[in-house]
């Protein structure tokens, strides 16, 4: 990356009411500098000095790291959720089953192995990447696992009157949904922890990265 030396910062900050109005990051812990004042800015988090210029080079390599991060459990748990949708509803068709059929379910096993591949690249295999992906399947299972649950005793309606079917689907859908879901959104918010702390961590890395190597270019030019 090159950076002249000539103007410590290359571009303008956006700045609304002497406050930083754009998502800089603390050299030190990762922390988000956003409405902020002072030039250098001093962290809340750590205490450190940031200088503007500084902070504000390696701004849109963080913020692309941060959001692939955010992307990747997202397109893996996506992924999860249709082919369970997928793999329910042939189930239900069961009668109907063909090698289109078949093949859906694999299709999309792929696609999900190919999402973790991508995630285990985002996160660059760091430890406890694959402890945040796996509790936001467990949260999203958590969540819909009512589903299938009522989905059975709607089907009972072939053994007892259709009310009382119906009735019993809606209390067995009922009943569990709101433990399962509070439960489910324990390992979300925990999901939610570990992937901030991440982010900070990659946040840090890539502003000493940036840094480390414009002093190193700065040492070659001289």
């Amino acid at each position: 990356m090159s950076v002249t030396t000539d103007n410590p910062v290359p571009y303008a900050i956006p700045v609304s009411d002497g406050a930083i109005d754009e998502n800089l990051y603390c050299l030190t812990c990762g922390y988000n500098l956003r409405g902020l004042s002072g030039d250098p800015v001093r962290c809340p988090e750590c205490g450190d000095l940031n200088d503007l210029g500084a902070v504000q080079i390696p701004a849109n390599l963080i913020k692309h790291a941060l959001r692939s991060m955010e992307t990747a459990p997202t397109v893996c748990t996506a992924c999860a959720l249709t082919m369970f949708v997928v793999v329910a509803s042939l189930a239900a068709t069961w009668r109907e089953f063909s090698i289109v059929t078949v093949s859906m379910p694999v299709g999309l096993a792929f696609l999900w192995w190919i999402s973790l591949r991508y995630a285990r690249t985002v996160f660059e295999s760091k430890s406890g990447w694959r402890g945040i992906i796996l509790d936001f399947h467990i949260a999203l299972a958590l969540c819909t696992a009512s589903i299938p649950i009522g989905g059975f005793a709607y089907l009972m309606h072939d053994f007892m009157p259709y009310a009382v079917a119906a009735g019993l689907s809606v209390v067995l859908v009922v009943a569990p949904s709101v433990p399962l879901f509070l439960w489910g959104l324990t390992f979300y918010r925990r999901a939610q922890r570990n992937l901030a702390a991440m982010q900070r961590e990659a946040a840090v890395r890539i502003a000493r990265d940036v840094l480390r190597t414009m002093l190193h270019n700065e040492r070659r030019r001289r």
